[in-house]
């Protein structure tokens, strides 16, 4: 026999040799991999995902300071505000509404002001009839005085 063949002996009870890995092994090998590289890539997937819609806007500081342009917002009316039209740092352009305030403040200060406005037109005419109950009134003194002074002499 050649001398590759005296070494090789058969394994007793059934072992397998050392030179070669068990079959089965290969075979879990071979599944293995693309179940792996399946789950690499929806990894890489989920990750960049979120990297996208909100890993990128994550703003760090190593001193706790961050500045930015702050407006306080304030109306020339008091009242409640019904509905804020703006998130927190949402840029936004002069002219666009942030605030609607409610309607009901703005309509009692309306009926008020049209009632002083009924009020100061009901003073004004008053003043106007007076002024001619007064201008009817400027005979009848003037006769008065005419007839004390008759009288006297």
């Amino acid at each position: 026999m050649n001398a590759i063949a005296d070494k090789l002996e058969v394994a007793p009870s059934g072992a397998q040799s050392l030179a070669t890995p068990p079959p089965s092994r290969r075979r879990w090998t071979r599944l293995l991999r693309p179940i792996l590289g399946t789950v690499a890539v929806i990894a890489a997937a989920v990750v960049g995902s979120w990297w996208f819609t909100e890993g990128r806007w994550i703003q760090s500081t190593d001193n706790a300071y961050v500045q930015g342009d702050i407006a306080v917002l304030g109306s020339r009316i008091a009242g409640d505000a019904a509905a804020i039209d703006v998130v927190d740092n949402q840029p936004v352009r002069a002219g666009d509404p942030l605030i609607r305030p409610d309607p009901a403040d703005w309509q009692a200060q309306l009926a008020q002001a049209r009632a002083s406005a009924a009020e100061a037109a009901a003073a004004v005419l008053t003043a106007q009839r007076q002024i001619v109950q007064q201008q009817a009134t400027i005979p009848a003194a003037q006769a008065a005085i005419a007839e004390a002074r008759r009288s006297r002499r």
